[in-house]
């Protein structure tokens, strides 16, 4: 009863995820990206963690922004992972794009995982995140751990400029993730984008119903983390289309972009990802579109029915990867279950002279032996009288 329970639960699990994966997949070639974040798309990870509260290691601290406090991150902090309720409003809010929003000085000559996204399943494949941004100020680097589309093996992309929080300083940082395209806002430089240059995805944003997501290190890693200070971290399920916050100098927009088939140089695994640095006040100037016919998107290209075929295969690809990482967590939950049906839920009792006795009780009897109940059973012995 309980077997045929949870493999009926868990084909109906995955079919909610395998339709829930398509429609999202289906709904970011057809609506318009979003221009603009909402407060009730953002998980604050310092509130959801209670580190305003009491955390071991944590202490409260000046930040870069004199009316909102900072906390100092030390070695002693424990490995923290959000509660399972944030994981299930994330995947059940997310818009086809997820966004990172960090205010932090990262201690020098450190090295620190500043947010990833877990999968028990696929942990005990490769041993690797779904999804992890390092930072790392003894080699002054950034670096972008995902999924690549076709395969979901794990891939990289190594930032240009190194890290934000070079030389023990403040910054504010922004990563808004699509599946084919990757932007980054680091205070108030130009943008960095990532995209490939046929305007093919660039990452899986598939993710599995285990999902954890775990902050400022990675379970079980004493040398992922990140030591120094926060005063912002924030997760959006809409993603960031322009950078959290004002500069003077820039305008809120995204930077208009577009692929670059003549820059070479690239800093990822797929030798076909180009870098493309924006100014945001790029597109404040005015941009050409073609005509078309009435009701069509301006300046997008309409994709044809192979281009289609071509990403609803690679959805199907990714699908399969993740059914067999969800067909090893059923393994595992239906070996944890047949040991459950195999135990006993109530100790077993013996009956004496037409009494019922708990197991594990011992008794004398007027005959001078001692008796005992075991599993069900009376077992009575001698003493050595004087």
């Amino acid at each position: 009863m309980g077997i045929s329970w949870i493999r009926t639960a868990s084909s109906l699990q995955f079919c909610v995820f395998a339709f829930w994966s398509f429609r999202l997949a289906t709904r970011a070639e057809e609506d318009a990206p979003l221009q603009y974040y909402d407060d009730e798309n953002v998980i604050d990870l310092l509130e959801a963690l209670n580190i305003t509260r009491s955390i071991k290691g944590v202490t409260k601290a000046k930040g870069l922004e004199p009316e909102v406090p900072a906390w100092k991150f030390r070695q002693r902090v424990p490995h923290l992972t959000l509660p399972r309720d944030f994981s299930i409003y994330f995947l059940s809010t997310m818009q086809g794009s997820i966004g990172f929003h960090f205010v932090a000085q990262q201690a020098k000559n450190s090295d620190g995982t500043l947010v990833s996204f877990i999968s028990p399943a696929a942990l005990k494949k490769d041993g690797r995140p779904l999804l992890q941004l390092v930072s790392s100020t003894r080699s002054n680097q950034l670096r972008l751990d995902y999924r690549a589309v076709h395969s979901m093996e794990p891939a990289s992309i190594l930032f240009p400029g190194g890290t934000p929080f070079s030389n023990g300083r403040w910054a504010r940082v922004a990563l808004n993730l699509e599946a084919h395209k990757i932007s980054l806002f680091i205070d108030c430089e130009e943008a960095i984008v990532f995209e490939k240059s046929r305007g093919e995805d660039v990452l899986s944003l598939t993710l599995p119903i285990d999902l954890e997501i775990t902050f400022a290190s990675v379970p079980d890693d004493k040398a992922s983390k990140f030591l120094g200070y926060w005063q912002t971290a924030e997760v959006s399920t809409s993603g960031y289309m322009r950078r959290p916050w004002h500069c003077e100098n820039l305008s809120d927009s995204m930077p208009y972009t577009l692929p670059n088939d003549g820059l070479e140089e690239t800093y990822s695994k797929d030798p076909s990802m180009h870098l493309e640095p924006q100014s945001d006040s790029a597109h404040d100037q005015p941009q050409r579109s073609h005509l078309g016919p009435p009701g069509s998107q301006r300046g997008s290209k309409p994709q044809n029915p192979e281009e289609r075929i071509r990403r609803l295969e690679e959805l199907v690809d990714g699908l399969s990867t993740m059914m067999d990482m969800v067909k090893a967590q059923n393994t595992n939950l239906l070996s944890r279950v047949q040991y459950l049906e195999s135990c006993e839920c109530r100790r077993p009792t013996c009956t004496w002279e037409e009494r019922e006795v708990e197991d594990g009780t011992r008794w004398e009897t007027d005959r001078g032996s001692v008796c005992v109940c075991v599993t069900g059973k009376v077992q009575c012995s001698v003493t050595d009288g004087e």
